[in-house]
């Protein structure tokens, strides 16, 4: 039996995102209140297998439903709002490996607060946009602050000569620590790849779930590793690391690549610029985070340019902001992930390191947002309504716009919602905020 987290009340009250107009005044309940509905009263007000029993338990399982919205959308009370909401998004929220949605109208009417009035409540609000009607129902839905798609990641690492030392200390460190930390996670639908280059491509892992085996693989390969006296293939290793992720499966995983580097490549400028083409050509199906360790804001003597890793943070989708300058002298400016080591022992820059790769996977997370299926028809791609909520609960509608607002994976047979320049910036911008989706039925 699932042992219930403490009621809590959500810290505001979104408005709905969707046209929904059930009372906004929350029904009275209470355990001794509940009523044991016989199987002939759910027949008749919710019959088995019908399009109403499927609308409900679509509703119930809509990862984008707040505990505040099932009661002022819904006429909940606020009880029973909690206990669905904990049910269903188990024991992490922000991860959706452990939630555990309706399947049966009786599977819900086990838990707390379910009675009589919750479930015409329930069927009510139901009616009104999940059930399919002349408007077509809800077919979909997805919010940011769930991981809902696959996510497959390539992490590229410079192990040239200049990253002996605490650096190269403080890199190992923080790759170790990510991959203990998907492997202690076993999540099926996180994906992650691994290439260590200097002057050539060392080690190649193509990006797989992180079992306790591939850990193993991916661990074992960092602690060989000692930077030589090598230089910077970083041209040759991102051309490595492109077909290694574009090849894993499912197709629609948000796909990403972390480069860690703290280095100019081998052929200077010509390769600079060569490199920055193929990241902004790749860019639309996979995005590069870019970390730089080094000196800043004077280059250090190894050479390190910080202006170069903004600029592929700039050309891989992932900009810090849209004011963010990749020549700027200013930390707080700068479009790409900085790594200052100075005289910091290689605690301390291993530390800073796992939190770039922890901003990373957040910012992966808010932009591109996996849809759940209702099971109430097949999605209409034309039927799209995408809204970011503030943290004081107010709605910004996000124009359809592959550039600066959303688009869809697949017109036809859609998996993902994909925000992109502005939009997601401004995701990204305020963990507070969240993105929520619906898509109606053909």
């Amino acid at each position: 039996m699932r042992i219930f987290r403490p009621l809590l009340v959500s810290s505001f009250v979104a408005c709905s995102f969707f046209a929904v107009a059930c009372s906004s005044s929350s029904g009275a309940s209470s355990v001794a209140d509940e009523q044991d509905l016989t199987a002939a009263w759910f027949a008749q007000n919710l019959p088995p297998g019908s399009p109403l029993e499927k609308g409900v338990l679509a509703l119930l399982n809509d990862r984008s439903m707040s505990e505040d919205e099932y009661v002022e959308q819904c006429n909940m009370s606020k009880a029973s709002a909690i206990n669905i909401v904990n049910y269903r998004n188990g024991d992490e929220p922000a991860d959706s490996v452990d939630d555990e949605l309706f399947e049966t109208i009786a599977e819900a009417d086990r838990m707390p607060f379910t009675d009589k009035g919750f479930w015409l409540a329930a069927k009510a609000c139901a009616q009104k946009s999940y059930v399919p009607s002349n408007t077509g129902g809800t077919c979909a839905t997805g919010t940011s602050k769930i991981m809902q798609s696959g996510l497959a990641l390539q992490l590229v690492v410079d192990e040239s000569g200049s990253m002996s030392g605490d650096k190269w200390k403080a890199a190992s460190a923080a790759v170790g620590a990510l991959v203990d930390d998907l492997a202690a996670k076993a999540d099926p639908d996180v994906q992650l790849g691994l290439i260590l280059f200097d002057d050539a491509v060392n080690t190649q892992f193509a990006p797989a779930v992180v079992t306790p085996a591939h850990a193993a693989l991916l661990k074992n390969a960092v602690l060989k590793s000692q930077p030589g006296g090598g230089g910077t293939a970083t041209l040759d290793a991102l051309q490595n690391a492109y077909p290694a992720i574009e090849g894993t499966s499912p197709p629609s995983a948000t796909k990403a690549v972390i480069l860690l580097t703290d280095g100019v490549p081998n052929g200077g400028q010509e390769e600079q610029t060569k490199i920055e083409q193929l990241v902004a050509a790749k860019a639309g199906s996979v995005q590069l985070f870019a970390l730089g360790v080094g000196g800043f804001p004077s280059a250090d003597s190894f050479g390190y340019d910080p202006a170069f890793v903004g600029r592929l943070a700039v050309a891989g989708g992932t900009r810090a902001s849209a004011a963010c300058d990749p020549a700027s002298k200013v930390e707080t400016n700068l479009c790409h992930f900085q790594i200052t080591p100075g005289k910091k022992p290689a605690a301390t820059i291993a530390t800073e390191i796992s939190t770039a790769l922890a901003r990373v996977r957040t910012n992966i997370a808010a932009c591109d947002i996996g849809l759940q299926q209702t099971g109430l028809g097949a999605i209409d791609g034309a039927k799209v309504k995408v809204v970011v909520t503030d943290a004081n609960g107010k709605d910004k509608a996000v124009p359809a716009d592959a550039a600066n607002g959303w688009s869809l994976d697949d017109t036809t047979n859609p998996t993902k919602v994909l925000l992109r320049g502005t939009a997601c910036l401004d995701l990204r911008a305020n963990a507070a905020q969240s993105a929520r989706v619906t898509l109606g039925c053909k």
